[in-house]
């Protein structure tokens, strides 16, 4: 029974990276893995959908109040931006991670 809690503690707490955590790896200078970077590139372009839909607002109000809600939703997405702008200088991003950001472009401009 404990080994298989011990797999279960294992299984969830390594598996996935989410935003705090990665903002905390990055706060104590903890080394960040790919799927870290790559949770990052997700955020990151969440939030920029966000702010797109956000500037088909009826008004100037409507526009305002979203990029207000979206700062309150994405409080990394300055520090998140910095560190891939890092990572990819330095050549820690593998492939894959770097074709991500063309194609999260290629959507933006085809919207």
């Amino acid at each position: 029974m404990t080994v298989i809690m011990m797999a279960v503690m294992i299984s969830c707490s390594g598996g996935s990276s989410d935003p705090k955590s990665i903002h905390e790896k990055i706060a104590n200078g903890t080394k960040l893995s790919q799927d870290d970077y790559n949770v990052m590139i997700d955020y990151i372009a969440e939030a920029g959908k966000k702010t797109m839909d956000a500037f088909n607002g009826e008004s100037y109000e409507d526009i305002d109040r979203s990029m207000n809600d979206i700062n309150k939703d994405y409080p990394y997405l300055q520090e998140f931006t910095e560190e891939l702008e890092k990572a990819a200088a330095n050549g820690k991003l593998n492939s894959d991670s770097l074709k991500k950001p063309d194609k999260i472009n290629e959507d933006f401009y085809n919207m």
